[in-house]
């Protein structure tokens, strides 16, 4: 009855009479799995300004599957029900949680509090997108800046996964002007406790950011004991770079290198990548990406998308169609998606 309650609440919210400065989006998709069968995805949101609006989104798998998520957004409180990336820190990046997030916002200062079950995803992939979210997962943090562009967010996660542990995280994110661009430094440390004993992680995010070229790095390790919600493994040590350097104004390479070793297991993984943007005319334009992760013990694992994009109705309207394949040693799958976002 309460998710009734606030899912009709929310469309009155998108479904109100228009202000000026409103803006918002529509978005239908679906996609057909060789191994998943096909998904349907529909969302809508709506802003009338930085900090009000509201939206929804349903997806939908004949297996079966089901799930939405629904959000409300104030100046002074957000309020978000059902499966949703609460995106709290680097080490949760990947973190779905299945559950509510609730939010209050005093003066920049912003308290969370966050409960459900939770699972690590990566929404681009197949395997992952279908996984049950079934860690209980309890989140209580605060974000608040400490100066010019510098920020920190401090959160302490209960996960009772077959007995109750903690991690404690400390994140900080400082941005800084260049005549060109800007540079964002986040680091981000966290202890995990369990049984009594403390285990120690670290990771590091920078972003450069100089006209039109980009330098992205990533380096950092898990310990092997703590449960990861991030790219990286537990048990994982090394890092990822990644350089963005347009060739023309029509063609956006990006490169990515990255070394891993894993502790854990005495695995060595090297991650090879590209993203490539090219704008094929003024209505097309064709975007792809490849992974590809070499392990020393076989466990290796290749993914490959290939997207054109088209807008309609003078660009209030984009199209995507795309192809995804993914292998690993367990399995191998492809997908056909199509994507329409309607904007106003």
């Amino acid at each position: 009855m309460r998710k009734t309650i606030l899912l009709l609440l929310v469309l009155v919210f998108i479904l109100s009479p228009a202000f000026s400065q409103e803006w918002g989006n529509l978005e239908l998709s679906t996609e057909v799995n060789s191994i998943y069968g096909q998904d349907y995805t529909f969302s809508a949101e709506k802003w009338w300004s930085e900090n009000l609006g509201a939206g929804f989104s349903i997806f939908y798998n004949p297996s079966p599957n089901f799930s939405y998520k629904t959000f409300l957004q104030t100046p002074y409180l957000r309020f978000t029900l059902g499966e949703f990336y609460p995106k709290i820190n680097l080490i949760s990046e990947n973190l779905q949680l299945k559950g509510f997030h609730l939010s209050f916002y005093l003066y920049n200062n912003e308290i969370f509090y966050m409960s459900g079950y939770g699972a690590r995803k990566f929404p681009d992939l197949p395997y992952y997108t279908h996984l049950t979210n079934d860690v209980p997962l309890k989140i209580l943090g605060w974000s608040l800046p400490i100066g010019e562009n510098k920020y920190i967010n401090l959160s302490l996660t209960s996960i009772n996964d077959s007995q109750e542990n903690y991690l404690i995280d400390a994140s900080f994110l400082n941005k800084t002007s260049l005549p060109l661009g800007n540079i964002i430094i986040i680091q981000d440390a966290s202890i995990f406790l369990k049984n009594s004993i403390l285990y120690l992680s670290a990771l590091n995010s920078t972003n450069l950011s100089i006209g039109s070229l980009s330098i992205k790095a990533l380096f950092g390790y898990i310990n092997p004991n703590t449960p990861s919600f991030y790219l990286l493994d537990p048990g994982d040590i090394g890092g990822i770079i990644s350089l963005n350097l347009p060739l023309s104004s029509n063609l956006f390479p990006e490169y990515m290198l990255g070394y891993f070793y894993n502790v854990k297991k005495a695995e060595h993984k090297i991650n090879l990548g590209i993203n490539l943007g090219w704008n094929l005319s003024n209505y097309l334009n064709l975007t792809s990406s490849a992974r590809y992760i070499l392990s020393s013990k076989n466990n290796n694992w290749l993914y490959m998308q290939i997207a054109l994009n088209f807008p309609t109705l003078e660009g209030t309207m984009w199209n995507s169609i795309y192809i995804k394949y993914e292998k690993s040693i367990t399995q191998e799958d492809t997908s056909l998606g199509l994507r329409i976002t309607y904007q106003f």
